[in-house]
């Protein structure tokens, strides 16, 4: 197993010099075990991510910190990175979330990495809502890397995602980070059975899938519903907007990544602090080739487009919109869990109202998030209405992930109508009683989709 010490950083490995080398050196030195705790005190005497600041000169550009510690002085100018995705992306599933592969590859400055990660998502969030889900907001951030990591929540969205990425950084370095699953890719010898059929059994001879790794890793016999269904059509949407596409190494036996411990003992499917550090050191050779166009460029900032205008209270329960007939609820309260899982619940007894002002002087696609799950069908069935228009009805044991997974509760949406300018009414009424009240998770208005005038293939009612 790699030691703590035997990652790289990004910052140090793509620059050379005798002075970085001894930096990095006295750093691990002086700061070994104990280092988070100065990380986030640091902070350079320019802001990094405003790009009027954002450095002209030579990759030698120095950071000054004004924590009165020594040990970086002189250091390269940190590299600003922003990711987006999964569980992985956020290190959810680690015991420290420093140790997830974004803020391996931007150490020792963690503070320089912003992470965007939505449990459980897909793409499709982020591609409508990238504005409003901006970590500063209106302040104008500037990114060097942005790494994407959808693979186990799915590639809807995908395409238009990399897009806004490409308008709003058109200098960023945009990199897929190709991941697999070990348990949805392996089988074993002889018998073709799967973990999910005889478990996480390490006496076994397993072996690899012939299939393609780094998208479908789906149930044997199940079509891939996804908006990507291919490393080749992967790479033909990256490449369109100047990016990459990073394939995580697949050993040649999964034995390696058992024995070495790779992936979470308890479900072979997310990334151990091991197979973080084994990702983060082969992504930074991946990037090697990059350096120029990662730290000589200026990174001047595009536009939103016609941009988005999106609520989403999962994590902060924080709604401020005007409802009536509903309440916010911890759903993961009394469950031990360290975290908040928000959704506004609406009553069966009495229908309920959503308002929302559109900022968008034309109608937008409007879509509504709420929490799905397809077996028990245990969540009210109910009907939604637009300005008192046509009714929609909403089944939330119908999603795209029941396909695979029947008990997984995850975050879907639908495409319920368009926003018109100004002031809009969204009313919600239960048609059908189950034992959990029907949970909304945000409202999205997506002025980006207004010329395709739908909100992409994730919506449950896609083609519906």
């Amino acid at each position: 197993m790699p030691s703590k010490r035997s990652i790289l950083s990004l910052g140090f490995a793509l620059q050379a010099g005798a002075n970085l080398a001894s930096a990095e050196q006295r750093g691990n030195e002086h700061l070994g075990e104990s280092r988070r705790a100065l990380f986030p005190e640091i902070t350079a005497y320019f802001d990094p991510n405003n790009v009027d600041y954002k450095p002209k000169h030579h990759i030698d550009f120095p950071v000054h910190h004004n924590t009165g510690n020594s040990e970086l002085e002189g250091v390269a100018r940190p590299l600003n990175v922003l990711s987006i995705g999964s569980d992985h992306a956020s290190g959810a599933t680690l015991e420290n979330q420093y140790d997830a592969y974004p803020w391996l590859i931007g150490h020792p400055f963690h503070n320089h990495v912003d992470n965007l990660s939505f449990r459980p998502s897909s793409a499709d969030f982020p591609s409508m809502c990238l504005e409003s889900i901006s970590v500063r907001g209106d302040y104008r951030a500037s990114y060097d890397l942005i790494l994407l990591d959808f693979n186990l929540n799915g590639s809807d969205g995908l395409p238009l995602l990399v897009k806004r990425l490409r308008e709003r950084y058109p200098e960023a370095v945009i990199v897929y980070v190709g991941l697999w699953s070990l348990m949805t890719n392996m089988e074993e010898v002889g018998t073709g059975k799967t973990v999910l059929q005889v478990g996480h059994d390490t006496t076994r001879d397993w072996k690899w899938k012939d299939e393609d790794f780094y998208v479908t890793g789906g149930l044997p016999g199940q079509d891939c519903t996804r908006e990507i269904c291919s490393l080749k059509k992967l790479k033909e949407v990256m490449e369109t907007y100047g990016g990459y596409v990073y394939e995580f190494p697949r050993p040649k036996s999964p034995e390696t990544c058992i024995r070495e411990g790779w992936f979470n003992d308890n479900d072979w499917h997310h990334l151990s602090e091991t197979g973080h550090r084994v990702l983060a050191n082969d992504l930074i050779q991946f990037l090697d080739s990059k350096r120029e166009a990662l730290f000589s460029h200026d990174k001047p900032l595009g536009s939103w487009g016609v941009g988005d205008q999106c609520y989403n209270w999962v994590q902060s329960g924080n709604n401020p919109l005007i409802t009536s007939g509903a309440e916010m609820v911890d759903l993961l309260a009394n469950t031990g869990a360290d975290v908040s899982r928000w959704a506004l619940e609406f009553s069966a007894e009495e229908d309920g109202d959503i308002l929302i002002d559109s900022k968008f002087d034309v109608p937008v696609p409007l879509g509504i998030g709420y929490f799905s799950r397809t077996e028990p069908a245990d969540i009210d069935v109910v009907e939604i209405t637009v300005n008192g228009g046509s009714g929609f009805t909403i089944d939330p044991s119908l999603n795209k992930s029941g396909f695979f997974i029947k008990n997984a509760t995850v975050m879907t949406f639908a495409h319920i109508g368009n926003a018109e300018p100004g002031k809009n009414v969204i009313s919600i009424k239960t048609v059908e009683r189950r034992e959990k009240r029907f949970q909304v998770t945000g409202l999205y208005l997506c002025g980006a989709c207004a010329e395709s005038g739908h909100l992409g293939q994730g919506a449950a009612n896609y083609n519906v």
